[in-house]
């Protein structure tokens, strides 16, 4: 049973880490065509903002992600017999990991583009 154990934790583990390297990924081929420089307005979210999000929002999206994952899993069979994998797939654990690793740093809004 131990042993069973360190395998699943392994493997969260490991597709965690597989997540976690996908993002500065996706970030730095989304700003690759970037011409201007960053310039601040009034939408662009504070210091505490961006630390908060940093500190607290993102680990928590990471565990919702996660989570949404093995919930998918569970849900599989029954997705399948209903002919809604994508539509569960993309709710479950699309939008948490959209959420952890697209949207731009200390805003919460979900006004971010999901294509």
């Amino acid at each position: 049973m131990v042993d069973t154990f360190r395998k699943h934790a392994l493997i969260v583990c490991v597709l965690v880490v597989a997540v976690v390297l996908s993002g500065p990924l996706m970030a730095a081929e989304r700003t690759a065509g970037m011409d201007a420089p960053y310039s601040y307005d009034k939408r662009t979210p504070s210091a505490a903002a961006m630390a908060f999000d940093v500190v607290v929002v993102r680990p928590l999206s990471l565990v919702a992600t996660a989570g949404g994952m093995g919930l998918f899993m569970l849900s599989l069979p029954f997705s399948v017999l209903g002919d809604n994998v994508n539509e569960s797939g993309d709710r479950l654990v699309g939008e948490p990991g959209r959420y952890t690793f697209t949207r731009p740093l200390g805003e919460f809004e979900q006004a971010y583009n999901t294509d």
